[in-house]
């Protein structure tokens, strides 16, 4: 089956050898797409029309879903040739919202007076009050629909609707690149202090990762590629829709200036796209990619990072003199990018069960630090140890309570025997790999633009627009 053409009117994304953004990879469903007014006995398709469906059906060898056209004011009818399998998806990213995995039921709100229902039906998909069930369902927004809304959020293009093998349903949203790169620099910065470099340099790297990712996931592998919508990958709440005062500032045109500014750009090093992470601050100096995800990548080395060192001490980096407005020390000394975090008795004990070194914690302390940041931790408990990554600790604690590797003391100290609790302190929030975005804010208020901004954080790259 041949599928969807590019829109001429967008940038084709780069490829290599697994074909491109989102990689063509078939399904084991047809899309047989049928208009209808939900609930309405009238609706189902005549003799013929269902007659053509089998033909249409069998000639492709194919299952079927069900393509819902969004509510069309029409009589229902079966498409005069079988469509693409949801899968199967030209310059659209699937993004799979975490929100929704495991919920027996679903509702889509597209503008109409009565939502869209599913829920979970057996092995399938249960739809409308006929009670019809489909292998996945997948509703299109057509016409002068803005979108689908769901849990509150505005999303454009599709969604796709499918069994979740552990139980449930599962809501993936099919956007188009440049709407999802939209979506995720709104909800990865705050629009309302960003500069327009660090929003063009947002945009490109959002934009390279997901190209990257997206590529990288289908190689040599059968399972359907897609994103989350978190931190597990990037952080994604479908279209920004500003307030009053936020339509009055004008962020959603800056918002949409960066993005088509920057459209069809991408990082690029080898002849392949970068998959540029990204994080919310450094704390004084990035870190090698390969030291926290493993692998090897030239383009995310450990780069020094000046404004979160004008933030964190007394002394400014060489190359900028200060950190983003707002962000200096306060008076006490404390630094805006510092954290304290104590891990209770307790949260040590579900530690040490979950790596099976026994009931309690007796020791923690760093294996492996680089440039300041601890990169990995030896683990002891009341009947074996274990070596873990930092990243990994920190997923066992928590992402948002321990809140980066650059870690300035702990109490008891590193090594000493733990009594009860665990005091972190520390600076930075996240990974620290690739673009930092204080960093980034920071430069941007210095007079660097989105290119040289991101040729800092990622050295040896190269802008490349497609």
């Amino acid at each position: 089956m041949t599928p969807a053409p590019h829109d001429p009117g967008r940038a084709p994304a780069p490829r290599s050898a697994s074909g491109g953004i989102a990689p063509r990879r078939d399904g084991s469903q047809a899309d047989l797409t049928r208009a209808y007014r939900e609930g309405e006995d009238a609706n189902e398709p005549s003799l013929l029309l269902r007659v053509l469906a089998a033909v249409l059906a069998v000639a492709a060898g194919l299952g079927t879903g069900a393509c819902i056209g969004h509510r069309l004011p029409l009589e229902p009818s079966i498409a005069s040739r079988p469509q693409p399998d949801p899968w199967r998806f030209a310059n659209e990213v699937p993004v799979r919202l975490s929100d929704a995995e495991g919920q027996v039921r679903l509702e889509l709100d597209d503008g109409s007076d009565t939502p869209l229902e599913f829920w979970r039906d057996g092995e399938g998909v249960g739809r409308g009050v006929r009670r019809a069930t489909d292998p996945w369902i997948r509703v299109d927004s057509v016409g002068g629909a803005k979108g689908l809304r769901w849990n509150g959020r505005l999303y454009r293009g599709s969604m796709l609707i499918e069994p979740r093998p552990g139980g449930g349903l599962r809501l993936t949203n099919l956007a188009a690149l440049e709407d999802y790169v939209q979506g995720v620099v709104a909800a990865e910065l705050s629009l309302w202090s960003a500069n327009p470099a660090e929003l063009g340099a947002q945009s490109i790297a959002a934009r390279s990762y997901t190209a990257a990712k997206l590529d990288a996931a289908s190689v040599g592998k059968t399972a359907r590629p897609f994103l989350w919508d978190d931190t597990r990958d990037q952080v994604y709440r479908g279209v920004f829709e500003p307030d009053a005062a936020g339509l009055r500032r004008g962020l959603d045109r800056a918002l949409a200036s960066a993005v088509e500014g920057t459209r069809g750009t991408y990082l690029m090093m080898g002849g392949l796209v970068v998959q540029a992470r990204f994080h919310a601050a450094c704390g004084g100096r990035t870190v090698r990619a390969a030291d926290v995800f493993g692998g090897a990548s030239r383009s995310m080395q450990s780069v020094a990072c000046d404004p979160c060192l004008a933030a964190t001490g007394p002394t400014a980096g060489t190359a900028l003199a200060s950190a983003p407005a707002g962000a200096l020390p306060a008076a006490d000394g404390r630094s805006p990018l510092a954290w304290e975090f104590t891990a209770s008795a307790e949260d040590l004990g579900a530690l040490a069960g979950s790596l099976g070194v026994g009931r309690r914690l007796t020791s923690l302390s760093p294996a492996a630090v680089e440039e300041g940041r601890w990169i990995s931790v030896e683990i002891v408990g009341d009947v074996g140890s274990e070596r873990i990554a930092l990243n990994r600790l920190r997923a066992l604690l928590g992402y948002d309570r321990l809140e980066s590797g650059r870690i300035a003391r702990t109490w008891p100290r590193a090594g000493e025997p733990l009594l009860s609790g665990l005091y972190f302190e520390g600076t930075g929030s996240g990974h620290g790999v690739g673009l930092c975005q204080f960093g980034a804010r920071g430069y941007g208020e210095a007079g660097f633009d989105a290119t040289a901004i991101l040729r800092h954080y990622f050295p040896g790259a190269s802008l490349v627009r497609r």
